[in-house]
């Protein structure tokens, strides 16, 4: 396997993924929840027609895919 060299984000949203790299399935569900949210709103900053298109499991997935790479701090990112 390779060394993939993860994304450094503003503190702010770090916190977020680490919370949904390590919180509990409670946890998961409403960060995955607001994300969702706030992808199909289109007054928020996050807005985007293509990402609007996809459903919640397209959705979850790709949160799912990003959170692996981001550097949340931790020495045991994956």
């Amino acid at each position: 396997m390779f060394n993939m060299p993860k994304m450094k984000l503003p503190k702010k949203y770090t916190e977020v993924f680490k919370t949904y790299k390590n919180g509990t399935p409670e946890e998961k569900a409403k960060i995955e929840d607001y994300f969702i949210k706030a992808v199909n709103d289109e007054d928020s900053g996050f807005y985007s027609p293509m990402m609007a298109s996809l459903n919640e499991h397209q959705l979850k997935g790709m949160l799912r895919q990003v959170s692996s790479l981001v550097d949340t701090g931790a020495e045991n990112d994956d």
